[in-house]
């Protein structure tokens, strides 16, 4: 904040109680971080307090004259973040369009849904350690990344060394975050590894997949990454079948619908998939019959999208669809 040095830390919500969510507990700084993120916690959103527990600080170039209000005394509620936010990375490898907290799996060959694992902070990708790494961690990378389920959590740097900065250590979620950043870990940048032991994740599905211009991960447009680009899902025969396995591969639970139309508005660039066809058993939207990458006779006007049944969604699609309708995940995988 750049007010000098802390005078005092004052506790159970001598400032008045906050609202909303409740975001850090169990806080141990070194003291020399930069940032509140920076210091150890128990993950964002992983608390058991009330709002009449929340922290305050005194600084000493404060000069405030504001009285602070009296403690509250009543029991707060304890919420738990369950994160709903459409959660997905969409990195590139100049982290030009990168944002704090997304992922990206490297070095996993033709396959876009496995690598090591690398998390973007402060402006640079990073790796992360394999201390304590198994599936349930791996779980929340595939989650974020649109890659259906994980199949195994390597370690030793199975998919190569990585370079930079070891971001994460000894993280330990319980698999229904929604993304990385948001699991118990020692603080970004503490840690005790070298890039020998880079954590990675082997998830089952082909390529990723994302839902786009939506309130959260589980509705809107589907994308699919092919070819080092994100392109959308032509309408052609869209159908529940074809949605369900956009969730599945989310996720998401079941498929509510399958909309057309572009009901989550138009998409751009290329228009990857057009006649899908899927049982309903595919791990990946992208192992469904199809015509070929990028064979269609399709316009953006109509782009397939989806609602999964964990959406919650209260956004209304802006051109009504039918109720066989696209597929979309906001997803990304290694490079961009």
């Amino acid at each position: 904040m750049g007010c000098g040095r802390a005078l005092s830390a004052p506790s159970v919500a001598y400032f008045g109680p906050g609202s909303g969510p409740i975001w850090m507990d169990d806080v141990s700084c070194t003291g020399t971080e930069s940032k509140l993120g920076e210091c150890r916690h128990n993950g964002f959103g992983s608390h058991n307090c009330g709002h009449n527990e929340d922290a305050s600080v005194v600084c000493e170039e404060s000069n405030s004259t504001v009285v602070p209000t009296t403690p509250i005394t009543t029991a707060g509620t304890i919420t738990t973040a369950q994160v709903t936010a459409d959660i997905t990375s969409t990195t590139t490898p100049d982290n030009s369009s990168a944002v704090e907290g997304e992922v990206r799996l490297v070095n996993g060959g033709n396959h876009s849904c496995s690598g090591r694992v690398e998390i973007f902070h402060r402006g640079q990708w990073g790796t992360v350690c394999d201390d304590i790494w198994g599936l349930s961690n791996a779980q929340v990378v595939c989650r974020q990344m649109g890659c259906g389920r994980a199949l195994s959590a390597p370690s030793v740097a199975y998919f190569g060394p990585g370079s930079g900065p070891i971001w994460m250590d000894d993280v330990s979620c319980s698999g229904s975050e929604s993304k990385l950043g948001e699991c118990r870990h020692r603080g970004f940048g503490s840690h005790n590894c070298g890039h020998n032991e880079d954590a990675g994740v082997i998830c089952e599905a082909a390529a990723p997949v994302r839902l786009v211009n939506s309130n959260n991960r589980c509705s809107g447009r589907v994308e699919v990454y092919h070819d080092g680009q994100w392109g959308t899902v032509c309408d052609d025969a869209w159908d529940l079948r074809d949605a369900n396995v956009v969730c599945r591969q989310m996720d998401c639970g079941s498929a509510r619908s399958a909309l057309q139309n572009a009901a989550f508005g138009p998409g751009s660039g290329p228009i990857w998939l057009d006649d899908v066809g899927c049982s309903g058993n595919e791990t990946s939207i992208t192992e469904c019959r199809h015509p070929g990458f990028g064979s269609h006779n399709c316009q953006h006007a109509e782009d397939a999208s989806v609602i999964c049944e964990e959406s919650n969604s209260t956004v209304v699609p802006t051109t009504p669809g039918t109720t066989d309708g696209t597929i979309t995940s906001t997803t990304t995988p290694d490079n961009s």
